[in-house]
């Protein structure tokens, strides 16, 4: 019964984690090394329920440089395990609306930086107060058969001897110098106090139990 609770309580976790994904942007692809610490960046891609009948995935791009520094965010790629035949933008669901211009989609659709991606979302260029730029965040759904925040978890496929490592890019501009850069995503690992806390409350439904 012990080894029961205690797969279910890892299971618990395991499920928790899976329903939402975080890419930190702290690597320079190309280009020019943004001011300011990395992450310069960060995408958070969850599970939001259905509409219609679809599945629905939220994206949550936020730009952590400094607002001062005028940096902005303009293009972010990702791929897909599969695309769902009625992959789709949910209309209406950008927010703070203005900041999200378009997306489109297809089998290694962009070749961008020596690499091929299946999924292109594109932001305000214009400096007319709806930029993507340090301390702001865009948001926006997409749906499809089955769609799943797992579904972005997967490499682009590269070019020649590109990296074979890369699972997201975002286009930053309005560097310092006036230069832009192409800044890579790498995949966030749970804190450890978060985790510690997920251990903890398994821990404690296990004693529970034993009551």
């Amino acid at each position: 019964m012990k080894l029961k609770f205690l797969m279910l309580s890892f299971a618990v976790i395991g499920a928790v984690s899976a329903q939402a994904i975080t890419f930190n942007f702290s690597n320079v692809f190309s280009g020019d090394t943004p001011s300011g610490p990395p992450a310069w960046a960060s995408l958070t891609i969850v599970n939001d329920g259905t509409v219609s009948g679809l599945n629905k995935v939220k994206f949550t791009l936020t730009n952590l440089t400094d607002p001062a520094s005028g940096q902005f965010i303009t293009e972010l790629l990702l791929n897909l395990t599969s695309i769902p035949s009625d992959f789709a933008f949910v209309t209406g669901s950008d927010t703070p609306s203005g900041r999200f211009t378009g997306d489109s989609h297809g089998s290694n659709f962009v070749n961008d930086a020596g690499e091929k991606f299946d999924y292109d979302a594109t932001f305000n260029i214009p400096n007319n107060g709806k930029r993507v730029i340090g301390g702001t965040s865009v948001s926006w759904d997409v749906k499809g058969t089955g769609l799943d925040a797992n579904h972005f978890l997967t490499f682009a496929t590269p070019q020649g001897d590109n990296p074979r490592d890369i699972y997201a890019m975002v286009h930053m501009q309005g560097l310092p110098n006036g230069g832009s850069a192409k800044l890579n995503g790498t995949v966030a690992v749970p804190e450890p106090t978060s985790m510690a806390a997920l251990g903890i409350a398994a821990v404690g439904l296990l004693r529970k139990r034993r009551k």
